[in-house]
């Protein structure tokens, strides 16, 4: 389709991806409960041991997550979805699959292959949370580079890589 402009690459993306605080406050929580446990009383102290282990998880989950992404595209295991998108739409929708309130989706099809993705979501891949997001609109001609973690679930497909033609670039 020609040459393309790179608008999105998840090596360039900084590590901590915003879940950080979460991880401090388990950690501080986690403390202070085995201060207090230690000289109180005992199930306290393991409930900070449990507290220690929970921030331990959730802040080396979402690291190990963009390393193993990262290693997927830096060794050619993605797919290529290349042509003009459509199909755009965006909506507000009260609960994820998860629960959380009111988030915001976006999906989209490129060369017949769908995507969407919870922009709200601290998750390594593109979610379009850049100031300003990016105009998607349909007729863009789009090159994606992706992995697709779970066979046929649209929300699996990270998008790791996104270009836009360079002709039209030139245009907006």
């Amino acid at each position: 389709m020609g040459s393309y402009r790179l608008i999105y690459d998840l090596g360039n993306e900084s590590g901590a991806d915003g879940g950080w605080w979460l991880a401090v406050a388990w950690l501080a929580a986690a403390v202070m409960a085995a201060l207090f446990g230690y000289r109180r009383r005992l199930w306290l102290a393991w409930l900070g041991v449990a507290m220690l282990l929970a921030a331990a998880y959730f802040s080396a989950s979402p690291c190990w997550e963009r390393q193993r992404l990262l290693e997927a595209l830096q060794s050619g295991r993605v797919k290529v979805a290349e042509g003009m998108l459509c199909g755009y739409w965006r909506r507000r929708a009260d609960k994820d699959l998860a629960g959380a309130e009111s988030v915001m989706w976006e999906n989209f099809t490129v060369d017949g292959v769908l995507f969407g993705y919870y922009r709200d979501h601290a998750q390594p891949g593109f979610r379009n949370v850049e100031m300003p997001p990016l105009d998607l609109s349909d007729g863009l001609p789009l090159r994606i580079s992706y992995l697709e973690d779970s066979l046929g679930n649209v929300d699996q497909r990270r998008i790791l890589r996104l270009e836009i033609a360079e002709a039209l670039q030139a245009r907006r």
